[in-house]
């Protein structure tokens, strides 16, 4: 922010919580420009095992609990992934951490 830059774009995440306590202790520290978070939808299990491991992300248990029975069909991985990703983006949304200023 200092060399100008207007807004924040986060690292990729499946924990909305993390994202949240990210955006509060910016707000806090003074940090008042537009964060966009970095929702990624989920294409296929073993893609999201070696990303978040390689990226040092956490995944919540309710995510690998409900990729768990699908895991091998990555058709049904995606779907899940995008309502996943949607839900996410709602609980974001419906918060009040988004404002700018």
């Amino acid at each position: 922010l200092d060399a100008g830059a207007e807004f924040i774009i986060t690292q990729f995440f499946y924990d909305v919580n993390v994202f949240m306590r990210y955006v509060k202790r910016c707000r806090k520290a003074g940090i008042d420009c537009p964060i966009i978070p970095g929702i990624m939808p989920i294409q296929s299990f073993s893609s999201l095992l070696k990303m978040t491991q390689f990226c040092g992300i956490s995944v919540p248990s309710s995510v690998i609990a409900r990729l768990q029975n699908v895991r091998h069909d990555d058709e049904a991985v995606k779907k899940i992934g995008c309502e996943i990703a949607s839900e996410m983006c709602r609980t974001i949304l419906a918060s009040s951490l988004l404002k700018e200023g």
